[in-house]
């Protein structure tokens, strides 16, 4: 089944689109869009698990604290700098993770 990027069909401005959404049967478009709400479903729910695992850690990483000496304060910041890294990846694994039971259905 081809997958349709426009949420309004009757205005499609493609007729072949149009035409194909049309020639659906009433169980093939009741899947259709239920397919659609589950994939946006899916997508508003892994932002909303990378930003809850980001926001957690960055305040995680806040309460490490600063020493006065520059050259381990030098240090301190290249660390944190590694840790905000290694937290977006973890915050994309975490959302994927969490989000492989709504692709399967």
């Amino acid at each position: 089944m081809r997958y349709f990027k426009y949420k309004n069909t009757a205005k499609n401005e493609n007729n072949a689109l149009r035409a194909q959404y049309q020639s659906l049967t009433a169980d093939e478009k009741r899947i259709f869009r239920k397919e659609k709400r589950l994939r946006t479903i899916s997508e508003v729910l892994a932002w909303v698990i990378f930003c809850l695992v980001m926001a957690a850690g960055i305040m995680m990483i806040k309460d490490i604290p600063t020493p006065k000496m520059l050259p381990w304060r030098i240090l301190v910041f290249a660390g944190k700098v590694i840790l905000h890294l290694i937290l977006v990846i973890i915050s994309a694994i975490a959302a994927w993770i969490a989000d492989i039971p709504l692709t399967k259905k």
